[in-house]
């Protein structure tokens, strides 16, 4: 009977022993409670998607630990949560608190300290503070720009260097990148990255700016001046081909120093707009101011010719006794007048098919009005274009006479055909086959 009772109590004993052999005790400090930290496990977070945090404590059973969520700002969701149990490296049992949110804002984010009762202690937990980034299926690329010398673009002086360099964000590849040179300024590459065009593609996200060029812009005038048009073909996360251009567009420019690229004690932009009644000589070279004028009439004459007439073979034999190379017939506007003609003439026939319900006639006299209505259109936009003949000098940057630091040696050719873009004063800006530049008004004949 005794030996019965002892085997019992034994077996009571062992049984009680249990829970208390694999209970865990607090092993962590009220210090060591306070360094804790819910961390973020993403290196890098997106709007609309789901990030994780996580919060360890070791040397604690799962039961021995409850947590509550604060609220949380409009622009967090929680997802949801899941608790497990580990065990580290020394054998020792600890617990794990993963925490899923959505954001919906891009921008520096602090979750509300989460709530947490360990054992008999109740403390706050800091969340660490994450950077949101967009998405980068809705995320497009951006251009921006930065001075050199690390100054903004305002009380920028007309004459003065301004060395700056682009940067480029939020894309995985550049395909290429071109540059408007702006009226008014001097306008130069310094450099360009590798990355530009090279067909080198981005396989991971970054919010990283990255440099691609460097140049250098002088204003040559005050006021609101043109900022250099930057564009720049790049591939977005989405997978879309962009073209994106600088945010800048203008920019303010003060008067130059006085006496900087002065003559005479005088700013050479005081006489920029001013007359120069001084002619050109008579004779340049082989071809006389005469050549030049007989040319410029034998194109007038084409131009209110039909094509291919015998004006088009005279101006031709002209410029070849000449040495002068213009690859370029003249727009007949006759032959405008009569695609016009045409164009309303199909337009008609076609109404009159559909109201007689004619299918085939329909058909034909449709497609005739649209062919004829885009060569219409086609011929009036070569015809409304001015055009010139142009005597000599070389182009300039600006308009501008009295000062060679600012004028270009681009020369142009004696009687070669030029488009007139615009007209300031007494320059005009023409468009060359190959260059353009300003040139005073007295150096073209206008086709007229």
């Amino acid at each position: 009977m005794a030996e019965s009772t002892i085997r019992k109590f034994i077996f009571l004993a062992a049984v009680l022993a249990v829970p208390v052999f694999f209970a865990s005790p607090l092993t962590l400090s009220r210090a060591e409670m306070r360094g804790l930290s819910v961390s973020c496990e993403a290196d890098t977070v997106f709007t609309h998607s789901d990030c994780s945090f996580v919060l360890s404590v070791p040397g604690v059973a799962p039961s021995s630990i409850q947590t509550d969520l604060p609220e949380l700002p409009p622009d967090v969701k929680f997802i949801s949560s899941k608790r497990s149990e580990f065990i580290d490296g020394d054998g020792d049992r600890g617990t794990e608190i993963r925490f899923w949110f959505s954001f919906s804002d891009a921008g520096t984010v602090t979750v509300p300290p989460l709530m947490a009762k360990i054992g008999s202690f109740v403390i706050e937990i800091p969340f660490a503070t994450i950077v949101v980034y967009e998405n980068p299926s809705v995320v497009l690329p951006a251009l921006s720009v930065v001075r050199d010398d690390g100054g903004d673009f305002e009380g920028l002086r007309a004459c003065e260097p301004v060395v700056f360099s682009v940067y480029m964000q939020y894309c995985v590849q550049i395909l290429g990148m071109d540059a408007k040179i702006p009226k008014n300024s001097i306008f130069r590459e310094l450099s360009r990255e590798g990355v530009v065009g090279s067909g080198e593609r981005r396989t991971e996200f970054s919010p990283e700016k990255f440099k691609i060029a460097s140049f250098e812009w002088i204003p040559l005038v005050s006021g609101e001046v043109e900022f250099p048009n930057i564009q720049v073909d790049a591939i977005a996360y989405n997978g879309d081909r962009r073209r994106i251009s600088l945010p800048v567009s203008s920019v303010i420019v003060a008067p130059p120093v006085r006496g900087q690229f002065s003559s005479g004690g005088e700013d050479v932009f005081a006489d920029a707009f001013a007359r120069n009644e001084e002619k050109s000589g008579e004779r340049l070279g082989s071809i006389s101011a005469e050549d030049i004028e007989e040319v410029r009439n034998l194109r007038c004459r084409e131009r209110h010719s039909l094509p291919f007439s015998a004006v088009r073979d005279e101006r031709l034999s002209k410029e070849l006794s000449l040495g002068i190379e213009n690859p370029d017939d003249e727009p007949s506007v006759p032959l405008a007048f009569l695609l016009a003609a045409l164009s309303s003439a199909m337009l008609f026939l076609f109404a009159v098919s559909v109201a007689t319900r004619h299918v085939r006639r329909s058909c034909f006299f449709g497609i005739a009005f649209a062919l004829s209505a885009v060569a219409s259109a086609m011929m009036a936009h070569s015809v409304t274009r001015t055009y010139a003949i142009v005597s000599g000098g070389s182009l300039s940057l600006v308009p501008e006479e009295s000062s060679d630091k600012v004028s270009s040696s681009r020369s142009v050719i004696r009687g070669q055909r030029a488009r007139i873009v615009e007209h300031i004063g007494d320059w005009v800006y023409i468009d060359c086959p190959e260059t353009g530049g300003w040139i005073p008004s007295r150096e073209v004949l206008k086709i007229r």
